[in-house]
């Protein structure tokens, strides 16, 4: 379909300059501002190709060009992002950021592993810098005041027990 195009399912709706169906392999292709809103989910990028998987979300995505994702309070950006449902892996290529309401993540290339619906892994790459903002008092009878912790090296990877950071091993630490 050319023109704007609006695909509406039970799942969610994708809108799009065009629209490839493709009836193989259960997939759509919208290019030229593609926008997706599925549950608490959105995706708004140049092109987003989706495609039906049995994993644990149901589909798998590219989404090239600007990509802009708003998960919840968590927002993800890059300019490219993939990610294989069967494997639970995500990939933020080209200027990954991701942020929610306390941390930024920086890096050239984010890969996100997941386990069901949780974080079980973060691996940056190139230039990984992580910012945790606090709260925190000086003393006991102080007023609580606003702290920003910043990380920063060659390369990280941040691992995550029920949502929870666990671990975090920073290579090449300035």
């Amino acid at each position: 379909s050319f023109g704007k195009v609006n695909f509406s399912n039970q799942d969610g709706t994708l809108t799009s300059d065009s629209l490839y169906y493709s009836v193989s392999n259960d997939s759509l292709y919208a290019y030229g501002g593609a926008y997706l809103k599925k549950l608490q989910s959105d995706i708004k990028a140049e092109t987003i190709n989706l495609i039906k998987s049995d994993g644990y979300f149901g589909y798998s995505f590219e989404a090239k060009g600007e990509v802009v994702i708003n998960d919840n309070d968590i927002q993800i950006n890059g300019e490219e992002v993939i990610y294989i449902d069967s494997i639970q892996h995500m990939s933020i290529l080209e200027d990954g950021h991701i942020s929610n309401q306390n941390k930024e993540l920086f890096g050239e290339n984010i890969f996100i592993q997941f386990k069901d619906s949780s974080i079980n892994e973060i691996a940056i790459d190139k230039n990984p810098i992580v910012y945790n903002k606090i709260r925190a008092r000086h003393s006991e009878n102080t007023i609580e005041e606003h702290f920003t912790d910043v990380m920063q090296g060659e390369s990280m990877i941040i691992k995550y027990s029920d949502n929870k950071i666990e671990e975090i091993k920073v290579m090449g630490m300035a």
